[in-house]
Formats: C-alpha cells, structure tokens, sequence
C-alpha cells in the first residue's frame, strides 16, 4: 500500500508555487463579493459530501451553515447514513474573501440514520487555514482540532474525544 505523505507533500508544494499566480488585489481594494460557497473532493473519496456556505458580516468576518453528508460502513450493521449540519464563524486576516490566512470556529450536530447505540453526537473545532484566490475561484488549505461528546444509549455513559484534523476546499466567491 502506498503511503499518502508524498501526495500530500506534492499537492502542498503545488499549492505554495500557484500562490504566485493568484490574483493578489491592491490594498485600497473593496471586495464586493459577499459569499463564498465550497466543498471538499477529498471526502469524495470516502463517499461523503462536505458543503460550506460562509457570508460576508463585514471586512474581516464571515460565517454560514455547514452540511456533511456520510455513507459509513459498520461493522455488523451495513451501511448508514450520517449527516451533520452546523454553523462556522471565520476571521480572515487580510480581509473577508482574499488571499491570506484564516482562522475559524464551527459546531456541528451529527446524526445517523441506522439503530446503533449512538445515533447522535456533537463537534466542535478551532481550523486554521490559508486560501488562495483568483478572482472568484479560491483554495483553502486547512488545520485544526475537533472535541466530539456522545453519550452511549444503552448505558447513559458520557464520552468525548478529540482528533487533529485536515481538509483542502475548492470555492466559488460571489
């Protein structure tokens, strides 16, 4: 089995030589796009769907809904359907949906279709990230770490965790 650290070596050393190429705006610049709508094509892979919306609040601020959609194997179960649906605030360093670094918060309520015992848990994450634009096509390149709680139905315990996570997102700015 191939290791996935040089692909993910690649897209990132692809990503940071296209920066030159992104459209860089003048400082005095007015941005009059207002929202930005995105998607993971990495989740593709495992067969879920990941759409982001984010609003423009203001010059440094925007926020919106989050939708993941799920198809997971379990074992001794078969497949079931999970979905989240959430709301994300982002603070972007050089201005709401320009090139530059973000930062952002999201809470996300996940829940499944199938009978098991956790039907339901929560998420909550602080992402760090960059995006690159061009015009209205942009790149996020992201990094954070998600607290998920649930609690086991059959016993009424209570559990969280927490886990590093990643993500490229392609978007579309309007």
């Amino acid at each position: 089995m191939k290791k996935p650290l040089p692909y993910a070596v690649s897209i990132l050393a692809l990503l940071s030589a296209s920066s030159c190429f992104a459209y860089e705006a003048p400082s005095n610049y007015k941005n009059s796009q207002l929202v930005n709508i995105r998607f993971s094509p990495l989740l593709s892979a495992i067969k879920a769907v990941n759409v982001e919306a984010d609003i423009k609040l203001n010059e440094y601020f925007s926020a919106g809904p989050m939708y993941t959609n799920v198809l997971s194997g379990i074992p001794g179960i078969g497949y079931a359907n999970i979905v989240s649906t959430g709301v994300r605030v982002n603070y972007h360093h050089n201005g709401t949906f320009r090139q530059g670094d973000y930062a952002s918060a999201y809470v996300k309520k996940w829940e499944s279709d199938r009978q098991t015992t956790i039907q339901s848990f929560n998420s909550a994450a602080i992402v760090l990230g960059h995006q690159w634009k061009w015009k209205s096509f942009n790149v996020n390149l992201e990094a954070g770490y998600t607290v998920i709680q649930f609690s086991d139905e059959e016993s009424s315990d209570f559990h969280s965790g927490g886990y590093w996570t990643s993500d490229i997102m392609l978007g579309w700015a309007f």
